[in-house]
């Protein structure tokens, strides 16, 4: 009995969604102004009531009263929500921070990175596209050796050799970029 009951309320709530959840939408999102947050809000509204067992009538007089009521009182709790956030991030002493943490790049550091960068795009342009996408595939998908040497019908030997000579064509075309 106890779960047929659950299933008529559950059943109850999404009538009430099917049939206000548009005008909350409305409602909650005009004070949030974000579509996604109204959602996720009008979400957690409908959520909510499930969860808790409220025996909702869909046709009952006061029931879009009540939903429309429990939705500004959800809006009310983000923003009080996000108030807290915020007061939490303004209080932070900021003199405290130890610059050595966050350490602001230079002018050049931030030239040489792109620099850096450009140069090992280039460099992997100018690999085979075979070795193109093995170095892609070992090193950014973090694919096993073993996979893609299986992949390609060759030995696990085979694919080490081949990336370690992609590895060392890398090197020489960064070798500008050492650092020693």
């Amino acid at each position: 009995m106890h779960s047929k009951n659950k299933k008529s309320n559950g059943n109850r709530v999404a009538e009430c969604y099917s049939r206000y959840g548009s005008t909350l939408l409305k409602i909650i999102d005009k004070r949030i102004q974000n579509p996604h947050i109204a959602e996720d809000i009008l979400h957690d509204l409908f959520l909510k009531l499930h969860r808790n067992g409220l025996e909702i009538d869909p046709l009952g007089e006061r029931t879009r009263g009540y939903l429309i009521t429990a939705a500004k009182n959800l809006v009310k709790d983000y923003f009080r929500s996000t108030e807290f956030e915020n007061a939490n991030v303004l209080n932070v002493n900021f003199e405290t921070l130890d610059p050595d943490l966050y350490p602001t790049p230079s002018l050049e550091e931030i030239y040489i990175e792109g620099e850096v960068i450009s140069t090992l795009c280039d460099s992997i342009e100018k690999l085979h596209p075979d070795e193109r996408i093995i170095y892609l595939r070992h090193h950014i998908l973090k694919h096993r050796t073993k996979e893609i040497a299986a992949d390609f019908g060759i030995s696990e030997f085979r694919m080490r050799k081949v990336l370690r000579r992609i590895a060392s064509f890398l090197k020489d075309n960064l070798h500008d970029y050492n650092g020693d």
